[in-house]
């Protein structure tokens, strides 16, 4: 794996998919638990969310006031979705912050991470509804069409991110970015599927198998819990593959089509105090 000579910041060439997943799990295992602790935001936050709501639930179902405890599930799930998305917009802005300054070979920790996520929750919401709602569309038509444009709209977040766009230009901007590269889009997302997949097993699959024995039991509540628990860990394990891997194919693209440079991933992330001589802002506000 390169750096800028003398420098400790990764060098920012075209990678090959194998040295970009490489170079994925590298960052994984230098900032394993950076990583970890930003993806899990979410996941703890919603872990906990449903867990009061379900004790509280339960209380009420037992009381059998039945239309308090509908309004109550319906109000409960409204804010758990409001919470999911808007933890998990603030996870993957500080993710990609991580990552980039990471290549940057600059120190980076989860507040100082978080900390240059704000201000940009709101343009990563509408972001993400947008997308969604885009491919949702594609899947409505037909399964190929949504598949591709999944694959096309994986650098919305970080174009918006770091490029200063609204939803609608982030989604361009990636399918603008992602021509004729959606079979790697398609690679990476197979990867964290399967990275997800493989953790949760791992994870999951002994506490299961206790369970099984365990049951009827007095344990078996006890190992249902450490069930929960296993999954939870899982998902915050698996995470951030998602996150250093969507950051790394988006300078990648940058890098090939635009010949992007680590003066102007510095500068693009604010680490630079003035604009390099000779770059001038491209359509959508991009630093060329």
């Amino acid at each position: 794996m390169g750096t800028a000579a003398g420098s400790g910041m990764e060098a920012l060439r075209p990678l090959e998919l194998g040295e970009l997943l490489d170079r994925t799990f590298s960052l994984y295992r230098r900032f394993f638990l950076t990583f970890v602790m930003i993806a899990a935001v979410p996941y703890v936050l919603m872990f906990l969310a449903g867990q009061v709501l379900g004790y509280t639930a339960v209380g009420v179902g037992a009381r059998g006031a039945v239309p308090t405890f509908t309004a109550l599930f319906l109000i409960g799930a409204l804010l758990m979705f409001l919470l999911y998305i808007s933890a998990a917009a603030a996870a993957q802005a500080a993710g990609f912050f991580a990552v980039s300054e990471a290549y940057l070979g600059r120190p980076t920790t989860f507040a100082d991470a978080y900390r240059q996520a704000r201000g940009k929750l709101a343009v990563l919401i509408g972001t993400t509804i947008y997308v969604g709602l885009a491919v949702g569309a594609g899947f409505l038509l037909l399964i190929i069409p949504g598949l591709i444009l999944v694959c096309r709209a994986s650098v919305a977040i970080p174009a918006a991110i770091f490029e200063d766009l609204g939803p609608r230009a982030a989604l361009s901007r990636s399918m603008e970015l992602t021509k004729g590269f959606a079979w790697r889009a398609a690679a990476i997302l197979g990867l964290t599927m399967i990275v997800a997949f493989v953790a949760g097993f791992l994870i999951q699959f002994p506490i299961q198998i206790v369970s099984f024995v365990v049951k009827n039991t007095p344990a078996a509540a006890v190992w249902n819990s450490l069930g929960e628990i296993g999954n939870l860990v899982s998902q915050c394990v698996a995470g951030p593959i998602a996150f250093i891997a969507t950051t790394l194919f988006y300078y990648d693209l940058r890098v090939r089509k635009e010949g992007f440079d680590l003066e102007r991933l510095l500068v693009s992330i604010g680490g630079g105090s003035a604009q390099p001589a000779g770059l001038t802002p491209g359509p959508l506000g991009s630093i060329r």
